[in-house]
């Protein structure tokens, strides 16, 4: 990933604060959960818009309609999934250093989800920021 000072903004949705993120691969599951989110709701035949075009109730507040989602409301579910991975991560790493016994995530032992992600995975993309 290639990142021009000042620039740190998601390709996609223009999310300020993406370079943060972007150094580590936490930016390429967001994109992906992004990418699945919209490709979901494509195939559900439902309207994806700019939430600044959503149309207002008699109160001029906007609403989503039945067939209708924005932008930001796909940006924010990608944010959460990607936000529960980090702490899923952080929470791993936390007991490894404190000493603690690591158990297995609780989607894993609990759901029987079986893709487990190794936390310190997560962080070894490499990027330049250019200055």
């Amino acid at each position: 990933v290639l990142l021009k000072k000042n620039e740190g903004k998601c390709p996609t949705c223009g999310f300020a604060e993406f370079q943060v993120v972007a150094i580590t691969k936490f930016g390429d599951y967001y994109l992906k959960e992004k990418d699945k989110y919209y490709q979901r709701y494509e195939n559900e035949g439902v309207e994806i818009i700019p939430a600044a075009n959503l149309p207002k109730d008699k109160d001029g507040k906007r609403h989503e309609p039945e067939g209708i989602i924005s932008e930001g409301h796909i940006h924010n579910q990608s944010m959460r999934k990607m936000i529960k991975l980090f702490l899923a991560c952080l929470w791993l790493v936390w007991r490894e250093a404190e000493g603690l016994p690591m158990t297995k995530p609780y989607p894993i032992d609990k759901l029987g989800h079986n893709s487990f992600i190794i936390p310190w995975e997560m962080i070894d993309k490499k990027a330049s920021i250019e200055k």
